[in-house]
């Protein structure tokens, strides 16, 4: 029982009786009369793609673990995270701008370190720049969690709720966004809101972490007291 597409690189297909393809049978050869691998994953990743509740899954399971990793960060960094949201929530434009700067200085200078691979420049500065995004990136993933908890205090005012201690708020918060940003993604026609909030969320969260220099210090200075 093949439940998806057979792709085929052979003369003839002899099916019994009792066998059956969900899919199409496509016959899929290059030049040479093998089976292509690169159409065989192209396949594989379209049959993925296609199949609504292989999505679905891994919504809610990418939506529950950044929840729970949500809750880890607040229990680890409280101080850190309650910089980072205050900051969003006092300054989101400002936050905005640094962000999306912050990522196109990044994209630039890595481009010009390509272009400059051109010139048989030693290969020295790659483990730096590799280091450098995966410190941005760890940056954007902070910025992320730091919208979380917000967004369960959010959650629970507009339901009319009781507060919750901060750790079981940003777990549910962590899971309200999550849902809410890749939800989209489960239509093809919706897909673009998903990229739009990614771009837009992911630019605030990391210009407030620029600002708060990794949640270390609060940003406007007059927020320097007070809880969130």
């Amino acid at each position: 029982n093949v439940a998806g597409d057979l792709v085929l690189c052979v003369d003839n297909l002899n099916q019994n009786a009792g066998a059956r393809i969900g899919g199409e049978v496509r016959y899929e050869c290059n030049e040479s009369g093998k089976t292509s691998v690169a159409k065989v994953a192209e396949n594989g990743l379209g049959g993925w793609q296609d199949s609504f509740s292989v999505r679905l899954g891994s919504l809610i399971v990418g939506a529950l673990f950044f929840g729970g990793l949500s809750a880890l960060a607040v229990a680890i960094l409280p101080r850190h995270l309650i910089y980072v949201s205050r900051s969003i929530r006092h300054s989101p434009a400002v936050t905005g701008g640094v962000g999306c700067l912050t990522i196109l200085v990044a994209i630039g200078l890595s481009i010009v370190y390509v272009l400059s691979l051109l010139l048989v420049l030693p290969l020295a500065l790659l483990p730096f720049v590799m280091v450098a995004w995966l410190v941005l990136g760890l940056a954007s993933l902070f910025g992320w969690l730091a919208l979380a908890e917000p967004t369960g205090r959010l959650l629970f005012r507009v339901l009319n709720l009781d507060a919750q201690p901060p750790l079981i708020t940003a777990a549910i918060g962590g899971v309200t966004l999550a849902l809410l940003v890749r939800i989209w993604t489960l239509f093809w026609m919706t897909g673009w809101i998903t990229m739009l909030a990614t771009v837009i969320l992911g630019s605030i969260g990391l210009g407030a972490v620029v600002l708060t220099r990794l949640g270390t210090q609060p940003y406007p200075q007059k927020a320097k007291t007070g809880a969130a």
